[in-house]
This record gives structure tokens, sequence and C-alpha cells, in this order.
């Protein structure tokens, strides 16, 4: 019995090819078969790329295009067209042109782009200033295979845009390097994140909070706490004061890693030039120096807070209070809860609440 199957077939050279066609043969017939009409060849002829690059050049409409797209029996694999669309970039092919072959390749049926087809056909795009065209597909990406938009899809894209910018006497602010340096952050592209931080110093722009706190997200992640630490004392020394989110990723890090002294470094900074929140940097600045047994620190540190007019959480309360009883430092927490006073009630220790406090230890 005879069965259909998509064959193939030698081209000129005898190479073997898929043929875009169903066949019939006989089970004794000695064919090659093949599952499926799109494959992965990661070597497609040369001739292919140049078969279809000249239709892309010639076509004089869309249908034309469609037509002789069809009609060329060329297989379209993801490398096939990751070549064109480069042959036709670095040809300073027409953008309209190649948009279309990229939409009719598109609506096959399983066929996927890939990340480097996406990224190419928005750099052809953006050379031809065809910015509305370039929204579009990034929409109609998101829409169906939003994976293919990478960290790369939008160095393009921005790359592309400040390009312009600079050609129409436009040139970029802080907000506009503070993204691109986020896509190289989360890109791990760090050293071409600080080139662009030395690049806005350059220039005169103002590094800010926002600028900082890109870097102090991966080094927190990381767990680099030389680095944070290098970016915070930089920081500092420009004169950017950090904000609450550049003080919670670092005073965290610190708390990870028990580095007190660093840890009292920042704080006394934030009580010194009066940055950050002394509310959230406060509760894991005691929770470290309370596991670390530093109770003239904490002592310290809680007597500066309510000096700047800040109330201490009843959570760091509590902790302090804990090791101020087991040091048996009753004068000195008297004088806490006096201190507390000013934000309300005095803060009433009952026997339960002691017995809670030390179960917690």
């Amino acid at each position: 019995m005879g069965q259909f199957w998509l064959g193939m077939e030698e081209d000129g050279d005898g190479r073997l090819r898929c043929a875009p066609k169903l066949s019939f043969v006989s089970d004794n017939a000695n064919s090659f078969v093949v599952a499926a009409l799109f494959c992965s060849d990661n070597s497609p002829p040369k001739d292919d790329v140049e078969i279809v690059f000249g239709i892309i050049t010639s076509s004089t409409s869309s249908k034309n295009l469609q037509l002789s797209l069809k009609s060329s029996r060329v297989l379209f694999s993801n490398d096939l067209i990751d070549k064109v669309l480069k042959r036709v970039r670095f040809s300073h092919g027409n953008p309209l042109q190649a948009l279309e072959f990229y939409k009719y390749v598109s609506s096959r049926r399983g066929f996927y782009h890939s990340s480097f087809s996406l990224d190419t056909m928005l750099y052809i795009l953006g050379r031809g200033r065809r910015f509305d065209l370039i929204w579009d597909l990034l929409v109609d990406t998101k829409r169906k295979d939003q994976s293919l938009i990478s960290p790369r899809t939008m160095q393009v894209v921005l790359a592309r845009v400040a390009k312009e910018m600079k050609e129409y006497g436009c040139y970029p602010d802080a907000a506009a390097y503070n993204s691109a340096i986020r896509n190289y952050c989360i890109a791990k592209r760090l050293g071409d994140a600080f080139e662009l931080m030395d690049e806005m110093v350059r220039k005169g722009l103002d590094l800010n909070a926002t600028t900082y706190n890109l870097f102090f997200r991966v080094f927190y992640w990381s767990n680099d706490l030389k680095s944070a630490w290098n970016l915070y004392q930089r920081m500092m020394d420009s004169g950017c004061l950090p904000n609450t989110q550049s003080c919670m990723f670092i005073i965290r890090l610190f708390r990870r890693q028990e580095k007190v002294e660093m840890a009292l470094r920042l704080w006394n900074d934030m009580v010194e030039k009066g940055f950050g929140s002394y509310v959230l940097v406060s509760d894991v600045l005691f929770d470290l120096l309370c596991d670390m047994g530093k109770l003239v620190e904490a002592e310290k540190c809680f007597l500066e807070m309510i000096e700047k007019g800040h109330k201490p959480s009843n959570i760091s309360f509590r902790r302090i209070k804990v090791l101020m009883e087991l040091a048996n430092k009753k004068e000195a927490l008297q004088n806490l809860m006096q201190k507390m006073a000013i934000f309300g009630p005095p803060v009433q220790v009952c026997e339960s609440e002691e017995s809670l406090a030390e179960k917690s230890i």
C-alpha cells in the first residue's frame, strides 16, 4: 500500500533538501522521508539565502513577495531566516519589504522566530526610522511569544532611539540612561552598565539614587558585599545621598553577613546627613545588633532615633528590652521607656510580656 510523505530531494549540487510538497511513494520505494514541513537544519544552503534575499529586494508588492516565496520551494528554517535578515541588515535593504517577509514567515503554522531574528528586524526598522512599526512589532511579539523579548532586544531599541535623539540635537537625560543601565543589569552585563554610569558623569549628568539602586539590587541578590560597599562609598563621595531603597538593600546585606561595623557606619551616615527611613532600617539594624549581643550600640542607636523624632517599632523595643533585662540594666530600660513616652502612653511591661519576650530569644 502506498503512503503520502513529505519527501527529500537532491538539488543541483547533490545536496539533500526538504521538498515542501506531498509525494506518493510505495512501501518498497527507496525514498527519504521527513515528518514535518519545517526542519531545524542548522546549515541552510547559501543559495537559499540569496534566493530569498533576491525575492525581498525585487518584490514590488506584498502579494508579489508572498507568491514568489511560495514558488521558491525554499525551506524556511530559523537559521535561514536569521541569515536572510542579517543579509538585509548589512545590505541596508528596504525595511518595509523585510517586515513583509518577517510577517509572512510568522504566519506559517507552527513557526516561531528566534530572538536573533526579532532583534535584527527591530534594528532594520530602527535604521529606517519606522518607530511606529517597532512598537507594533513589539506588541505583537509580546502577545505571541513574550520570551523572545530579551534585554538585548531593549538595548537594540533604546540604542536606536538614543541615536535618533542625537541626530535631532536631543540628548538622553538621566532617566534614559537609567533605563539602559537597568537593561544591562538585568542581563548581568555590569561592565557595560558601569560604562554608561561613567558616561553620564562625563556628560555632566547627575547620578541619582535610582542609578545606584540598579546596581545595589544586583549586588544584594548575588550577595556581593564588597561591590556593594565600594559602590556605597562612591555614592557618598559623589554627594549623592541614598534613599530608603538604597539603605534597605545595603543594611540587609550587612545583616546577612553579620557586618556590625559597616551597619553602624551606614546608621551614622543616616543620622548625620538625614537620609533613609529610620524605622525600616532600624528594625534590621537592631536585629543584627541584638543577635550579635551589641547592647551598648543598640541602646545608642535607639536613643539617637528618638532624639531625631522617630519612634522605634514595638518589635525593636521588645528585642532591646529583653537584652537589657538579661544584662540587668533596669535603669537603662526605664530610661528608654520614658523616652518612648513622648510618642504616646508609656510602654507597660507586664510579666506575661516579659515571659513572651524571653521565649523569643
